[in-house]
């Protein structure tokens, strides 16, 4: 009656976490996956979405920006990534802002230069999983 989703995952200590890129699609559970109890094959887990929506608007102290956003299908954390559209532009990313959302659709970016336009983008997470990048969302702090 159809194929079943298999996902392989692994345990990493606090829990099951899919592999990357290793979803099959089969009719049985492979018993042959299962190696020193470290890999198996498990049923239906659900497929990590994206988020979507990505806003970034001026936050009330200045220096600061508000992301927001439609959390991605069954993730448990989302990273938020950003930089200066000038140093976007010139490909320099030495100053890469790199960070662990504080919420899970919303962020605020502090300490940003007042007088620049930021260019951000948000990816989901569950254990070793990564979704793929919001569109792109610019912004200028007050």
């Amino acid at each position: 009656a159809g194929s079943r989703p298999l996902t392989l995952v692994r345990y990493e200590g606090a829990g099951w976490n899919a592999l990357p890129g290793a979803v099959h699609r089969s009719t049985e559970v492979c018993a042959g996956g299962i190696s020193s109890g470290v890999f198996a094959a498990a049923y239906a887990i659900p497929q990590l979405g994206p988020p979507s929506g990505l806003t970034a608007t001026p936050g009330d102290m200045a220096g600061t920006l508000v992301l927001r956003w439609t959390p991605g299908n069954d993730a448990t954390r989302h990273w938020v990534a950003g930089i200066k559209q000038t140093d976007w532009d010139a490909g320099d990313f030495s100053g890469l802002i790199w960070t662990a959302a504080s919420g899970s659709n919303t962020h605020t970016v502090s300490g940003l230069d007042s007088r620049a336009e930021y260019v951000f983008a948000v990816a989901a997470g569950r254990g070793a999983e990564w979704s793929g990048w919001t569109g792109l969302a610019r912004g200028t702090p007050n």
